[in-house]
């Protein structure tokens, strides 16, 4: 038998290192897991998927990393 994990959002923030605003705007645009609703109440607690947030971290690690630029060294113009 196979288990499910379900996590709150504190958890889900901590895992994907977004803060709360930033998981709803994605969730609203399609971008990120939607929650599951715990219960049929209006204001019933919601809760993640552990795998789908797994899912979608491994889907951020395999797409193209962004480059730093190297910091600005001073040039011998701008130190006279």
């Amino acid at each position: 038998m196979s288990t499910t994990t379900l996590i709150r959002l504190p958890d889900v923030c901590s895992r994907v290192g977004l803060g709360r605003t930033a998981i709803r705007d994605r969730v609203s645009r399609k971008e990120f897991p939607a929650p599951v609703k715990l219960g049929s109440a209006d204001n019933a607690p919601i809760a993640w998927v552990a795998a789908e947030i797994d899912d979608w971290i491994a889907a951020q690690i395999a797409k193209p990393r962004v480059q730093m630029a190297a910091p600005n060294k001073p040039t011998a113009q701008a130190a006279a």
